[in-house]
């Protein structure tokens, strides 16, 4: 019997050679405050697109700032991006479109409703493409040498000064 493989899977990844660049989570129902879709663009989709971010920034530590990813959700007829980056270079900040965008629904609003859309996405497309070059064209030596880590691990049980004498001594006892 085979291990349980731990982690989450998203239903889409975009991936480059050695690189994954990008996500893509589906829903099939039409409600963008539905638990699923909550759920895929508050929590899974970022600690993915991290995931990622980290194992790109293991690749070329020197262009950390430039490096970025992308997530694209779907809930039935709604779109939304995030995009994950590292703009300081230590806390990593997630950016979303300010509203979800709705597929056109009708001939008449097909022009106004799926330009957007394909703005986000040609958007993205060109940030993953500048990412994937960025990470291609570092130079920089990997480290080959082991470094020590310096972990404290908590003692398992811990002293105290209380002596936990809550009876008197026999000596005590007779006085």
């Amino acid at each position: 019997m085979d291990r349980k493989k731990i982690g989450t899977w998203t239903d889409m990844i975009f991936t480059m050679h050695f690189a994954e660049l990008g996500t893509f989570e589906d829903g099939r129902k039409n409600d963008i405050n539905s638990k699923k879709s909550l759920e895929e663009i508050g929590v899974k989709c970022p600690k993915t697109l991290k995931d990622m971010f980290l194992q790109l920034a293991k690749r070329s530590p020197n262009n950390l700032r430039k490096l970025s990813t992308h997530a694209f959700v779907t809930a039935g007829l709604f779109f939304n991006l995030l995009m994950l980056d590292c703009p300081a270079g230590y806390v990593c900040r997630i950016s979303t479109l300010p509203a979800w965008l709705q597929y056109p629904v009708s001939e008449a609003e097909f022009a106004k409703g799926i330009i957007p859309i394909i703005q986000s996405v040609w958007h993205a497309k060109r940030s993953m493409e500048a990412t994937l070059e960025i990470v291609e064209m570092d130079n920089a030596i990997q480290a080959l040498s082991f470094i020590p880590q310096k972990e404290f691990l908590p003692p398992v049980f811990s002293l105290s000064n209380n002596n936990g004498n809550k009876k008197r001594k026999a000596d005590n006892a007779n006085m």
